[in-house]
């Protein structure tokens, strides 16, 4: 937190983008040595280093070694839009016991909110498995369609928050309590 707190006086940069470029500059210094100097030398954004720092958290060191030394000799070349999902590749090759490991640590934390909105409305945050979730969004989306076929006057987040609601609600028995608080 003290990094954060000087680099930002030092810079300029509030403390939360000072912090995140502290962090970044530690993980290439210590997992990513190939790709660091890459970008010292200005041939790799910070965005590109960032995503494989990304696609590499629950790895040890010596994991990181080694995806750093296959994906930088490649990386000032790539397109941006595949560093990702090259380095979740590589990273799942060279330590798929950790990588599993970590999805499984990181799906622990699934949850569900629900919080006030505007007047009359909630708003709700989710944060499911990412198979979990496409197959959520792909029955939201379908039955989302089927209503907008039946009423045209139906917006698609209209229709896609009635058919949530439904699909939630199908096959289960609600009790709900209100209070009302009259001046």
């Amino acid at each position: 937190a003290m990094a954060a707190s000087e680099m930002s006086l030092a810079t300029g940069l509030t403390e939360g983008v000072a912090g995140r470029k502290a962090a970044l500059g530690a993980a290439l210094g210590e997992r990513f040595p190939l790709t660091r100097d890459l970008f010292v030398d200005g041939r790799v954004a910070a965005a590109n280093a960032q995503k494989i720092v990304d696609a590499c958290a629950g790895l040890d060191v010596e994991a990181c070694l080694r995806v750093d030394a296959e994906i930088a000799p490649r990386l000032p070349s790539m397109d941006p839009a595949r560093v990702t999902s090259e380095a979740r590749r590589v990273a799942g090759r060279v330590a798929a016991d950790q990588v599993a490991a970590h999805v499984a640590r990181t799906q622990q934390g699934r949850r569900v909110e629900v919080g006030p909105g505007m007047d009359g409305l909630s708003e709700w945050f989710a944060s499911l498995p990412t198979a979990t979730s496409a197959a959520m969004w792909s029955a939201v989306e379908n039955l989302a369609g089927e209503y907008r076929q039946v009423d045209d006057t139906l917006s698609v987040p209209e229709s896609r928050a009635d058919a949530v609601t439904d699909l939630v609600l199908r096959n289960v028995t609600v009790t709900a309590q209100l209070t009302l608080g009259v001046p």
